[in-house]
């Protein structure tokens, strides 16, 4: 029952009779905005973001972007599976060097960031307020993957082919 209505090419306007809330996208380097930000927002929202990130360090910074509410969602905890198994020893290993990669990432990152969360959080003094298990599953639909899944599939199988052809070389 909410209207939604386009302000600008980065905002969006979502209200009816008793609430109007504006929404405005940022497209840009998190610490390069949070050193310019003008005003704390009314809510945070990070999407399949934190595990790219140093942790617990770089939770204050987050924070100061929010009034009081942050929105966690979808943060990588170590698992991937993939199906059909098509070689289950390189497939193994696949997944064993995408772990990896997220180890290694210079910018920081986690691959068990999931379930480090909550004990940053509590550190940083939170409250968590609410908390579930976050799926990322990409499955066809009458043989053809829908637009979303299949932009991540996308990149995810290329990715998944750099370390294949990475592995066939050092081998």
């Amino acid at each position: 029952g909410l209207g939604v209505e386009g302000i600008e090419q980065d905002s969006l306007r979502v209200f009816d009779q008793t609430r109007d809330v504006r929404i405005r996208f940022e497209r840009a380097d998190v610490f390069d905005f949070i050193q310019r930000k003008n005003a704390p927002a009314d809510l945070l929202i990070a999407h399949a973001f934190l595990d790219l990130l140093p942790m617990p360090e770089s939770l204050p910074k987050l924070f100061s972007l929010t009034k009081s509410l942050a929105w966690l969602t979808v943060n990588f905890d170590g698992v991937t599976t993939l199906e059909p198994t098509v070689d289950a020893t390189l497939d193994a290993q696949i997944e064993r060097l995408y772990h990896e990669t997220m180890e290694a990432r210079p910018t920081g990152g986690d691959s068990r960031a999931g379930r480090h969360l909550f004990g940053h959080l509590r550190g940083a003094g939170t409250d968590i307020l609410a908390a579930g298990a976050s799926d990322w599953v990409a499955h066809a639909v009458d043989g053809a993957y829908p637009a979303d899944e299949k932009y991540f599939l996308h990149f995810i199988l290329h990715f998944f082919d750099e370390v294949r052809h990475f592995f066939c070389q050092t081998t």
